[in-house]
């Protein structure tokens, strides 16, 4: 029999509660004979509500920034003694990849030094390939860890960040350098072929991100009366609440009846709320924080709309859980959503920062009779199990982690 696929998982910061589509893809290739160790740069802030899974997944990770900057030093002297033509490879390659300015330059050491330690980590373990999340900091240590540790890496791409600042993390140098890149939809990939080498794009792979296991044997929606227009995010600029909170101003107005609820907390959090005491709305908007993964399966099934007007987004996973439990969304018709979201069948689409749209598209959903709602959320439900499976995903990254073992 041939050695197990030995993988390294790599983020900026696991295990969060809302990664669950990167703890599920774990648990999931854990579960198709491969052996997974979990690195992350950094652990996690704890402001948000953690549940059992996400403390099982801290529990076995291995945070190199905890290592303390004694251990990492000594670890990046011990590489460069011991490897010391691998070392200054992988020392050019940081600088050729270095963003403009000292700032970065003196960043790109210290990804070069946790690259050493995480280096000389998957040697020990016996881990045979390096797989990060995300295309900014943390993709610059999997490089360049791959590079010290002569293994293969390859990355998963998520953007919207990413793609405003490609030059600055060298996106095209990752890309091609890589064994193979998982873009999370179709519009991902247009985006890494405008960086990376034509010779390169056999080499991009559409890998759509996946709903957690709870999602999967959804129960049936209870939704509530009045109806209940929810969102579930971080409260910030790119997320849009704020137009929530204006929409509800003008829907009540109508005597529309119904309640909107603002899960997530952020840099947003204070200005929302004096939004909704100036326009009085504190009757029927709630700005209620962060919930655990079970309490917000919970609202999504009482739900009669979940609504993100986001300014940018890759495809946040968020939609894909709403659809999954039956729940139709109002979305922006921006970055990969349209390849989820079809207007009128399992949602609405609409323009980003069109208000208007927002509360013609508010108001259509609050006004369904329970039938068109069922049906929409029905529709919602099949095409996320059609298109974001978690066991599909991981067979899928299973034969690509198999074709870069034999390359």
């Amino acid at each position: 029999m041939s050695e197990p696929l030995r993988i390294a998982y790599l983020t900026s910061a696991f295990a969060r509660p809302s990664d669950t589509f990167v703890r599920s893809e774990v648990d999931r290739l854990r579960g198709l004979g491969l052996e997974v160790t979990t690195f992350s740069i950094r652990r996690p802030d704890p402001g948000e509500s953690a549940d059992e899974n996400v403390e099982l997944h801290q529990k076995n990770t291995e945070y190199i920034l905890e290592a303390g900057p004694v251990r990492i030093l000594l670890a990046t002297i011990a590489f460069a003694i011991t490897n010391p033509i691998r070392f200054l490879r992988a020392k050019i390659l940081a600088w050729q990849t270095s963003g403009a300015g000292l700032r970065c330059v003196l960043l790109q050491a210290f990804y070069l030094m946790e690259a050493a330690y995480l280096a000389r980590s998957i040697g020990r373990l016996g881990i045979t390939h390096i797989h990060n999340h995300i295309g900014e900091n943390s993709a610059t240590v999997a490089m360049l860890a791959g590079s010290l540790a002569q293994v293969p890496y390859s990355l998963t791409i998520h953007g919207p960040a990413i793609f405003a600042a490609p030059h600055r993390w060298a996106l095209g140098a990752k890309l091609d350098r890589a064994a193979f890149t998982a873009c999370i939809s179709s519009f991902c990939k247009s985006q890494c072929m405008l960086y990376a080498q034509p010779a390169t794009w056999e080499r991009l792979h559409v890998v759509r991100c996946a709903v957690g296991d709870a999602f999967l044997d959804a129960p049936q929606p209870e939704r509530s009366a009045p109806p209940v227009v929810l969102f579930v995010g971080r409260l910030c600029v790119d997320k849009a609440p704020r137009l929530l909170v204006q929409a509800a101003a003008t829907l009540r107005k109508e005597d529309r009846s119904f309640r909107l609820l603002l899960v997530g907390d952020g840099p947003e959090r204070d200005a929302i709320d004096a939004l909704i005491q100036s326009e009085q709305l504190a009757d029927i908007v709630e700005l209620v924080g962060w919930r655990s993964s079970d309490e917000i399966r919970n609202l999504l099934r009482q739900a009669t709309v979940f609504a993100l007007p986001s300014f940018a987004e890759g495809l946040p996973i968020v939609l894909m859980e709403a659809l999954a439990m039956a729940c139709p969304v109002v979305s922006t018709n921006i970055a990969a959503i349209g390849e989820l979201v079809e207007h009128g069948v399992n949602g609405w689409l609409i323009p980003p920062a069109e208000l208007d749209s927002l509360i013609k598209a508010l108001r259509e959903s609050i006004g369904m009779s329970a039938e068109q709602l069922s049906s929409m959320g029905s529709s919602g439900r099949l095409a996320v199990l059609e298109r974001h499976h978690p066991q599909r995903q991981a067979e899928q990254l299973k034969d690509l982690f198999r074709a870069a073992r034999s390359d």
